[in-house]
Parts: structure tokens; sequence; C-alpha cells
């Protein structure tokens, strides 16, 4: 089956919760129709699994710590396990479409050999956050078919599917594994604390969000004073995590208004905005229209 998500959601540990994801097949397709989205991004996050986003129409940017990668139809992108990340239509356009492959690192290796060989060395390699996919490359191109089949595996749901899409990644793993080599010389990188500090703050911002909270607090949850906070989401994420606290905010308020009957006042209140006209006047400046209007629309 393939699934067609609307809102980033997070488990207990504040790590997306992945529609679709079975414990028992851990693969899951995802039809990504930006325009669904709350400022048509899906905002910072992580995964312990593997995820192959393939454009199909409009221009997605994908962005780490590391810089941002901009995937044009037909193109794609591996983002590695673990990795803070954040999807965007460019430029908030309308229309960008992406097929996503989320998967368990189990679905490439029937050995404990082949895992320790070739999968966890890219999975486990802090040099590589992503590993852009380009048609215009012939081993690339083939990675990009071999997803391509798999996704249509998904949605065909023909007896075996299961094992033509594990052959297929698997497959796909082979040369993701060759495209990686140079950067898997490099292994040795350098442990960078933000990362985890930045996890720990976003966690407390999900986790808290519908709460009076302050950036000292933000700050506490990763153990650090207020200005290396305010200098961990600047240079880490470009903002400040006040913006990510009141952006968070919005994206839950916005899936409120479209999933229940809650009035604007209980939906202000919910999600940690002081008052109603509050609310509406942040929400308004950021997707230029009224709560009651995003409603009906």
């Amino acid at each position: 089956m393939i699934y067609h998500p609307s809102e980033l959601a997070l488990d207990g540990r504040q790590q997306e919760k992945l529609l679709g994801y079975d414990p028992d097949f851990p693969y899951t397709a995802l039809d990504c129709a930006f325009d669904r989205y709350v400022g048509r991004c899906v905002d910072w996050h992580w995964h312990a699994t593997l995820e192959v986003n393939v454009c199909v129409e409009g221009v997605l940017k994908t962005s780490t710590q590391r810089g941002e990668y901009l995937v044009r139809p037909g193109e794609g992108i591996l983002v590695n396990a673990n990795v803070l990340h954040r999807n965007d239509a460019l430029d908030g356009a309308a229309g960008v479409r992406v097929h996503t492959h989320i998967f368990d690192r189990g679905m490439l290796a029937a050995s404990e050999r082949a895992m320790r060989r070739y999968v966890l060395p890219v999975a486990e390699c802090v040099q590589i956050d992503v590993l852009p996919l380009s048609r215009a490359d012939a081993a690339q191109r083939a990675i990009l078919d071999l997803h391509a089949r798999a996704f249509a595996a998904a949605g065909e749901e023909a007896p075996g599917y299961e094992l033509e899409i594990c052959a297929l990644l698997t497959q796909a793993w082979r040369g993701i594994y060759a495209l990686a080599q140079p950067m898997l010389d490099a292994r040795r990188g350098v442990f960078r604390p933000e990362n985890i500090r930045l996890k720990q703050m976003l966690a407390y911002i999900y986790e808290h969000y519908a709460e009076d909270i302050s950036p000292a607090e933000i700050a506490a949850a990763a153990g650090v004073c207020e200005r290396e906070c305010f200098r961990c989401f600047k240079q880490e994420l470009g903002t400040t995590p006040l913006s990510s606290l009141t952006d968070y905010r919005l994206r839950r308020a916005a899936a409120l208004l479209r999933e229940t009957n809650l009035s604007v006042t209980e939906i202000a209140t919910a999600c940690g905005f002081a008052t109603a006209s509050y609310f509406g006047k942040v929400f308004r400046r950021r997707m230029n229209l009224s709560p009651l209007q995003y409603r009906r629309g």
C-alpha cells in the first residue's frame, strides 16, 4: 500500500512516527504532496530508519546541518539514518510531489556478515548525511529505477511483493554502497556535539510546545546556556529556538484545525498561544489565511 501523509507526526521519543511502517515488514512507501503540509515543508526531524526521496513534480529542497540539496524531477536523495533533516518545496512553490521510501537497515542484509560489510559502514558513517542521486549518471540512474520498481510493487501488493521489495532495495543498496566508497575512506569524522544537543532541544520543544516555555528551559534540556542554545540553532538550522517553537505550534494548530472540531480559542490554548487573537495574528502572517479560512479551505 502507498500512503498519503498530510503532516509530520512524532512518537514518544520525538522521532518521526512513520505512516504505514510495521516492524513485521519495516518498509513504507509514501506519496508526499507538499501542498498538504503547513508551509509546504516537513520540518526538522530524524529517524533511525533510512530514507530515499525521489522527486516526481516540482523541486524538493532537503536541508541538513551540512547544507542544502535540490532534487529535481527524476532525481533522488538518500537521507542517512539518524540525520537531522528538513524537506521543503523549493521557495514554497505549489505542486511539489515526492515518492518516499523509508525502511530499516535490516531489510538490506540476510546475514550478519553482509550487514557488517555493506550496510553498517554507510548507515553509521558520520561523513554521510545524504547521497544525492542523479539520472545523468548511469549507476545512479539504476539506483533510482530500482526504487521506482519498489514503489510500484508497494502499490500493487501482488503475491510475494514483500520479497520483491526486499530484493530491489538490496540491489539498489549495492549501488549506494559503491557510490559511498570515497566517503567511507574518510569515515573518521569529527564528533559534533551540536547534533545531540539540537535533537535534545528540539525534542523538548516538540514535547512541551503547549506550555509556556522559555529559551532558558529549551537550553536546559541540552545542559547548555542560553547563548549556546541560540548559537546552535542559528549555526546549525539558521533560525532561533523561539522561531522553531512558534513554527511547531502553528503546525500542530493547523493539524487540529483540519482534523478536529475544536474552536479557535481551544486550539490556541492547546498549542501554547497566550490568546486566540495572538494566535490568529501569527497564523495569518504565516499562512496568509485566518484559522477559520484555513479550516474551510
